[in-house]
């Protein structure tokens, strides 16, 4: 395997279907964020198991760094939750369980959104190309990893890009639970 090698490939790739160098080097710092939130450590606040806090580590810094997110925000956001109702905002906090789950939804959501961005802006680029020169992109979706016992949502960040001949494939090992 050379990584150096693969890496010049995705750079092709990616000026392939024009997603210009500041775009991907969001995408790089999108995708290290969800990364690194991984990484951040929920505790329960002060020995109380009603509440949650998040370990200020270089983990926390990086996540929020890279996320573009100020660190109070970011671990506010992880271990409170915002009920509104129609004439007020009520703040609760999170139990060290619920602010993991929140911390996993978020690095979920923030790569399902990045996902979907990547694919519509190779579809675009493609459907322009596919009439010109029959390059086209198919997604496989492996189904399965819902079944196992241990299910991390980390195994839904495991995509792989393999450019063959005319044709792009992004296999994405998919994680519901």
């Amino acid at each position: 395997m050379d990584d150096a090698a693969d890496f010049q490939r995705l750079e092709a790739a990616r000026a392939d279907v024009c997603i210009v160098p500041e775009r991907q080097a969001a995408l790089f710092s999108l995708l290290s964020g969800v990364l690194w939130l991984g990484n951040v450590t929920v505790d329960a606040a002060h020995g109380n198991d009603d509440s949650s806090s998040i370990r200020r580590d270089a983990a926390l810094v990086a996540a929020s760094t890279l996320l573009g997110l100020e660190e109070d925000a970011l671990t506010t956001a992880l271990t409170h939750k915002e009920l509104r109702t129609r004439d007020e905002l009520i703040v609760r906090p999170l139990n060290k369980l619920e602010a993991r789950d929140a911390r996993d939804a978020l690095a979920k959501a923030v790569y399902e959104g990045i996902f979907a961005w990547l694919v519509a802006a190779i579809n675009a680029k493609l459907d322009t190309g596919k009439r010109s020169s029959g390059q086209y992109i198919a997604i496989l979706d492996i189904y399965g990893f819902e079944q196992f016992q241990t299910n991390r949502w980390v195994l839904q960040l495991a995509p792989n890009v393999i450019v063959i001949e005319n044709a792009v494939f992004i296999t994405v090992l998919h994680a519901d639970g």
